[in-house]
């Protein structure tokens, strides 16, 4: 135990174990393990036995050095990481517009085409135009949904298709 102890004390940060060994003459053996055998106790009665002196004030060392300022850092700033690069995300898939159609209807979306996770694209404006009605040029334009910078922008690519 007090192996274990000083171990810790100079810097151990895993599982410390100590082995202790000693050469010893036949005759001599003999008698420590026939001595020993008499003297075991019984591990199936008691598994405590065998956790040694100091098992109990292993374990707060252990949650301390795996919960240290340094875990708490690093925790703190992959959340920070993680929450900025959705929110760039979220920013980025939410920033644009696109002229594209709800099933006939030809209608003015605010974000990206193509949708990244929970970020889809919504209707923002309603044209009353339908796809029917349109030109080649025009239907060409609404199916490859071009991605524009403002709604003003969206609105004057509506009213260069319309017929």
């Amino acid at each position: 135990a007090e192996l274990v102890r000083l171990a810790n004390e100079a810097g151990g940060r895993d599982n410390v174990t100590v082995v202790l060994a000693e050469i010893v003459d036949v005759d001599a053996a003999e008698d420590a393990t026939r001595h020993r055998d008499e003297e075991a106790p019984d591990v199936a009665a008691d598994p405590a036995v065998w956790r040694g002196e100091g098992t109990s004030d292993d374990e707060p060392k252990a949650l301390r050095r795996w919960f240290s300022w340094r875990v708490v850092l690093f925790l703190t700033l992959l959340v920070v990481i993680v929450l900025g690069g959705l929110g760039a995300l979220g920013a980025y898939m939410r920033g644009g517009y696109f002229v594209g159609s709800d099933g006939e209807s030809v209608v003015i979306y605010k974000g990206r085409p193509a949708a990244v996770l929970w970020f889809n694209p919504t209707v923002e404006k309603r044209t009353g135009l339908v796809i029917g009605d349109l030109d080649e040029a025009g239907r060409s334009d609404v199916e490859s949904e071009h991605e524009l910078d403002s709604l003003t922008q969206a609105e004057r690519l509506v009213d260069s298709i319309a017929p």
